[in-house]
């Protein structure tokens, strides 16, 4: 992946190349490509990502796999935020959205463990509202925002449980505080 060297520093990816989990993907290498231009490399996805299984489905999605790829994309980011707090200052993945959860044939979900904010417009409904306004913001509670905001966008079959539908509710609050972890 590609991105301007002043949205995403490759000094804030380098330390992500020592996390291994089986819900993320492998960041491999990173670097500067010239003053201007940063680059990662992530090991490859082993199946597509949710946004084009989505935009590509002939069908709704049954709502019990919905709610699986979520729940596996959530044990990914608990490893991520795990592994921050661990190396110091906690923070959560900051961008989750369908183009960074990977579903393979198998049902195997991966998240991409990084994702440069230059990604974040003021329409993507999935990002947290304090993430867009600054980048230091991206927490754990900004990631619950995010997984909500992806479960109650996918085309389901049938509704959620009312007991789901209550904690996305609470977990998509303006207020980072007030969202469950």
């Amino acid at each position: 992946e590609w991105f301007s060297a002043t949205d995403l520093l490759p000094v804030q990816l380098e330390p992500l190349q020592s996390l291994c989990h089986v819900n993320l993907l492998r960041l491999l290498q990173c670097g500067q490509s010239d003053g201007r231009t940063a680059y990662a490399i992530s090991e490859a996805p082993l199946g597509l990502d949710l946004a084009s299984i989505v935009r590509t489905a002939q069908v709704k999605l049954p709502a019990w796999w919905a709610v699986a790829v979520v729940a596996e994309a959530a044990r990914g980011l608990l490893a991520l935020q795990q592994f921050w707090v661990a190396r110091g200052p906690a923070r959560g993945h900051g961008a989750v959205d369908g183009s960074c959860v990977f579903v393979s044939a198998s049902g195997r979900v991966q998240v991409l463990a990084f994702a440069p904010l230059v990604k974040v417009a003021l329409g993507d409904d999935p990002i947290a509202p304090e993430v867009r306004w600054s980048t230091r913001l991206a927490t754990t509670a900004a990631d619950v925002y995010s997984l909500c905001a992806l479960l109650l966008s996918l085309p389901v079959a049938r509704p959620l449980p009312d007991e789901l539908l209550r904690l996305c509710r609470r977990g998509l609050s303006p207020y980072a505080e007030k969202r469950p972890t």
